[in-house]
């Protein structure tokens, strides 16, 4: 379990399908972070609106429902859920913030 793991102090990776996933979203965010793009979205709206075009991407749940291969119980709900957080969790860490959460 938890508790098990952390007692070990055992270093998880994630899985190369994981990290291209992230290297795919990262790659949307510094092609479209320029000062074009900051110039068009004047409001502060443009880390949102990346976001939310990453989301609706078909290439996105494409790339992400491929995580999901070996994981039969997943529903498209349920995976939709997780991208969400994924990506909220993404752009906190790299100090972008949202707006709107």
């Amino acid at each position: 379990g938890l508790v098990e793991r952390r007692q070990k102090k055992t270093l998880f990776f994630p899985s190369q399908q994981f990290f291209d996933f992230i290297r795919y979203v990262e790659s949307v965010y510094v092609h479209n972070l320029n000062l074009r793009m900051m110039m068009a979205y004047t409001n502060g709206d443009l880390v949102d609106a990346i976001n939310r075009a990453i989301q609706a991407s078909q290439k996105t749940r494409t790339k992400f429902s491929a995580l999901f291969e070996d994981v039969s119980e997943s529903t498209e709900e349920d995976r939709l859920a997780i991208l969400d957080y994924i990506l909220e969790r993404y752009v906190h860490s790299v100090g972008f913030g949202l707006s709107s959460t």
